[in-house]
């Protein structure tokens, strides 16, 4: 039986995952990007408690030096800021008490950039 009413837990991972999947940051997709891969981690169900994530791949055929670079440019570009403890990247998503936040991570024998988006309460 379906309900009419939306849980806490899906109102939020409706906010996160709209919020990353609009934002420059996801949306960027540099020349030498041959695959992306997205992972999202829905929080309810099967994922009571922590946050909603969205892990997002960038494969290269051959990752440049500067992807890791090239990819903190394009998130400080798009409005992400460092937090005061200095780890990754957050950002406020618009019309809520929420933010955003971003790690990143390259795998060198893959050839992968890695952005892990979460939701944080604000």
């Amino acid at each position: 039986m379906a309900s009419g009413c939306a849980s806490d837990a899906d109102k939020i991972n409706t906010l996160v995952f709209g919020a990353v999947k609009k934002d420059p940051l996801f949306l960027w997709r540099p020349a030498w990007v041959i695959k992306v891969t997205d992972m999202e981690t829905p929080i309810g169900g099967i994922y009571p408690e922590g946050a909603a994530r969205l892990s997002h791949a960038l494969k290269g055929e051959n990752l440049p030096s500067s992807a890791l670079n090239d990819a903190t440019e394009v998130a400080r570009a798009s409005g992400w800021q460092v937090p005061s403890d200095g780890v990754g990247y957050v950002k406020a998503i618009e019309n809520s008490r929420m933010k955003l936040w971003v790690l990143f991570s390259v795998t060198t024998e893959t050839n992968v950039v890695t952005m892990t988006f979460s939701g944080l309460s604000a």
